[in-house]
């Protein structure tokens, strides 16, 4: 017998606002499933506390689930916590109903079993849980007060049918954009990112390529990639791209995340007939294999040959970082000209992260952390490590039009939101930035 299931996006943050993906793909997998879902999302609503307490009345759910898009701003120094504000949220559904609440969302990540706990959910999802959400269903009393996290599932040929551009008119309003997935995962073993070393699973090709021309013809027309990486096996994102190009229609403008290398000139080739006009390629200072900064040169310039416009994302002054590697990054990226390079050299550290036992694990390193106090040892508030200070790379770089320093200037998204201070004055002292 179908279930009611009520989808919660806590997710209040609006620059920019952020379409809720996983929310979509949940719902249609559990319609399919037969279970009828309903969709609430917080963002833009007034009274969020009035509107949970009266989907609650109306709609009875069996089961709820709450995305976590994300535990934090993971800025330095304006950091918000945000997961106090979304436990309050929780205590209110749990004095309003008694069904199971099963958390999920790519914050998850950041500790999955402590989230389930602070939030004080029945249970979690990690990765995908189209196929995995569907089963807890059909168990209910195995999840009602487990505390469990159970590893999602991407089911393969899935072909989502998604709410029109209508539906995310406010979104698109104020800068949003429809997103669309082709896998999720990523191989990649970068000790800094809660997504690296994750089970990779592909979605089939032609399903993408419904998906986004599904969104074409709502109306959306200006699409963001939500995948870790793009190229993760780049004979997959080739024939993504084909199918792309054979079955969406003219006028799609997207942008995508990449990699340092996994790739070829027929890709950027691809790419370039897709519509893609910007790609943000992620690198950083760790140690890498001889090719790496070339492997990032002739990306920039292959993607501008397609007419495809290049940002960096430089992530600096890491533990362990050999000396010289800053100087020689930077000299190959103002050799490429890149649209322009951001440098971040604050490390968000989580407990499920390579890099903060490192750190942990050193006095030396020790030193150069950042901790304002609040829930002390957990992790799960903002703790940041910073050996470079903005005032540094100021010095290394130098003046350059190109390069934009993280914490200098108002470059990435929710910095300055209009409801930080509201935020601040939920939370307990110390856990908020300045």
């Amino acid at each position: 017998m179908g279930k009611r299931v009520l989808l919660i996006n806590p997710n209040r943050c609006h620059h920019p606002p952020v379409i809720p993906i996983g929310l979509e793909y949940i719902s249609h997998a559990l319609k399919h499933a037969g279970h009828e879902t309903r969709l609430l999302d917080l963002c833009f609503l007034d009274e969020p506390k009035k509107r949970v307490a009266h989907e609650l009345t109306a709609f009875k759910p069996d089961a709820v689930c709450v995305t976590i898009r994300n535990v934090d701003t993971v800025l330095y120094p304006e950091t918000v916590f945000f997961l106090p504000a979304i436990k309050d949220m929780i205590m209110e559904v749990r004095s309003l109903s008694d069904a199971p609440i099963i958390t999920g969302g790519a914050g998850m990540g950041v500790d999955p079993e402590g989230i389930v706990s602070f939030l004080e959910a029945d249970a979690g999802v990690i990765g995908p849980g189209e196929t995995t959400l569907v089963e807890m269903l059909s168990r209910p009393g195995e999840i009602r007060g487990s505390g469990k996290v159970f590893r999602g599932v991407q089911p393969e040929d899935f072909t989502y049918i998604r709410q029109d551009a209508a539906c995310w008119a406010e979104y698109i309003e104020n800068g949003g954009l429809g997103g669309f997935t082709t896998h999720s995962g990523c191989s990649s073993a970068c000790p800094y990112c809660i997504e690296a070393s994750t089970p990779v699973m592909l979605r089939n090709p032609v399903s993408v390529a419904l998906e986004v021309t599904t969104l074409l013809d709502s109306g959306m027309d200006h699409l963001h990639l939500c995948d870790p990486e793009f190229n993760e096996l780049p004979e997959h994102a080739e024939e993504v791209l084909r199918e792309m190009v054979k079955r969406a229609p003219a006028g799609l403008k997207w942008a995508l995340y990449m990699r340092p290398g996994h790739y070829s000139p027929a890709l950027f080739e691809l790419l370039g007939k897709s519509g893609a006009y910007l790609i943000t390629l992620s690198v950083d200072t760790c140690v890498h294999n001889k090719t790496y900064l070339k492997d990032v040169s002739e990306m920039i310039h292959i993607a501008k040959d397609n007419g495809i416009q290049t940002c960096i994302d430089l992530l600096a002054g890491l533990p362990g970082e050999e000396d010289g590697a800053f100087d020689q990054t930077l000299e190959a990226l103002l050799n490429a000209r890149p649209k322009e390079t951001v440098i971040n050299t604050t490390l968000r550290l989580c407990k499920t992260l390579p890099i903060t036992r490192t750190v942990l694990g050193s006095e030396a390193h020790r030193k150069h952390i950042i901790d304002n106090g609040a829930y002390a040892g957990s992790l799960l508030a903002p703790v940041f490590y910073q050996r470079l200070t903005p005032g540094d790379i100021k010095r290394l770089a130098g003046d350059n039009a190109r390069i934009r320093i993280a914490g200098e200037e108002k470059i990435v998204n929710y910095q300055s939101e209009p409801w930080q201070s509201e935020l601040s004055e939920q939370a307990e002292p110390g856990q908020s930035g300045r």
